[in-house]
């Protein structure tokens, strides 16, 4: 099977886009696919917010 220098350019750039969509997709999304293998408390309440804080905006 013959593959002339045209066609393998255009798998190569089809390989290099793919891995680059791939690193785009993995950087845009790392923190839910961090927050899918942290182990966080079952509530889901944010622990960066203190108690004081949220007692101040209730009233």
């Amino acid at each position: 099977m013959y593959i002339d220098p045209g066609t393998g350019s255009v798998l190569f750039q089809i390989i290099i886009a793919g891995l680059l969509g791939a690193g785009v997709f993995i950087k845009i999304f790392w923190k839910k696919i961090v927050s899918l293998f942290s182990k966080k408390d079952a509530s889901g309440a944010s622990t960066s917010e203190s108690p004081s804080e949220s007692e101040g905006e209730a009233k």
